[in-house]
């Protein structure tokens, strides 16, 4: 039997937009990581026709068909060692008769012209970057391959963007951070250059590390994925790439993005570029989810599908816009002299916060000092 052959076969039997997609995406050069829910989705056909779809596009020879162990404690995929010594990696036990169930994976490999060696993922302000596991873990699917991906925690950050100290605090520490993996990356044969998926205040960290680092040895990466992104508009990437400091800039634009577009007048030297994109429609490529607020792109609804059809064709194709991304539409981004007033008024309300839990601890630790001598 021929794809051409199961289309027919299943034509009436399976909706049309399921036929629709799974032909659009075994046809595409993209990798492609389905279960059997995953393709049927909210529709209201039997698993079983599902299943039986997919198995005949297998013998087809449009996908292929592997068995998958998950680790419940990091997401890992299980390795036959794991599995056989009953430990994962990541510390987790298992007892011998209550493993992770087998989940049957449809895969079709695509024909990736880029090597994805290894990764840094950024995440953003008010979160532990929970994301983070899940992203590694099906990224390391899409491919085939395990990819050793950097998870660079900074806390939950409150202030932090606000103030200045602080900022350059968190820099110095992902610069520290950044060498001493990339040592240990190249020491394992990975090279020293990985590609990075930042979020939100991530994104900014980001950039503004790469436009500092003016140190003998600077800090080099290779495709950068933008989510959420809290950059400024105008911000020069061209240079960057000019300078041999990356190589190519993915801004996912996510359209009703409140938090990204509020950053701008609480935030000093940030934009609202998650929304509108960037200044520079021919150096950075835009992909655009006009439905997704700022996280939306890590929920389980819409990770695996962004990670496919949008993340991994940019991280593996040549440069150049990649088909099913588009320029973010609007006019050139420019500063309104307006956030000289909101910032003023963000930042006279963050350092009342301040003062007020120093006076807090200072209240506190009296009562305390007076009990004690009382």
């Amino acid at each position: 039997m021929t794809p051409a052959e199961v289309w027919l076969s299943y034509a009436g039997r399976v909706e049309q937009s399921i036929l629709d997609d799974l032909k659009r995406r075994t046809e595409s050069s993209s990798p492609t990581f389905l279960t059997v829910q995953d393709v049927r989705g909210e529709s209201e056909t039997p698993v079983e026709i599902i299943r039986a779809l997919l198995d005949d596009l297998v013998a087809a020879g449009a996908l292929e068909v592997r068995q998958h162990q998950r680790c419940p404690g990091c997401q890992q995929d299980l390795s036959a060692q794991a599995i056989e010594a009953l430990r994962c990696s990541c510390g987790e036990v298992f007892v011998d008769d209550q493993l992770p169930q087998p989940v049957r994976v449809y895969v079709r490999e695509g024909t990736p012209t880029r090597d994805v060696r290894w990764a840094i993922t950024l995440h953003g302000m008010n979160t532990a970057g929970v994301w983070q596991q899940d992203f590694s873990w099906r990224l390391a699917q899409a491919f085939r391959y395990s990819i050793p991906v950097g998870l660079y925690k900074y806390g939950n950050v409150k202030f932090a963007p606000f103030l200045v100290l602080l900022r350059m605090r968190h820099r110095r520490r992902f610069v520290a951070y950044f060498k001493k993996v990339r040592k240990e990356m190249i020491a394992a044969g990975f090279g020293a250059v990985p590609d990075v998926i930042a979020h939100s205040f991530g994104t900014w960290l980001l950039s503004r590390v790469l436009a500092s680092d003016d140190s003998e040895d600077p800090i080099r990466v290779g495709r950068v994925i933008l989510t959420g992104s809290i950059v400024r508009p105008d911000f020069d990437w061209r240079d960057l790439i000019r300078r041999g400091r990356l190589e190519a800039v993915l801004c996912h634009v996510a359209s009703r993005d409140l938090p990204a577009r509020l950053a701008h007048w609480g935030i000093r030297g940030t934009g609202p570029s998650s929304v509108r994109g960037f200044n520079d429609r021919t150096c950075v490529q835009h992909a655009v989810s006009s439905a997704f607020g700022h996280s939306d792109y890590f929920t389980e609804a819409n990770m695996e599908q962004v990670i496919q059809e949008v993340w991994v064709p940019f991280l593996t194709r040549t440069v150049g816009v990649v088909e099913g991304q588009r320029s973010a539409a609007g006019v050139p981004w420019a500063p309104s002299m307006m956030r000289y007033l909101t910032l003023g008024v963000t930042y006279f309300a963050v350092v009342a916060v301040g003062m007020l839990i120093l006076l807090a601890i200072c209240y506190v630790m009296m009562s305390v000092y007076q009990l004690v001598a009382g």
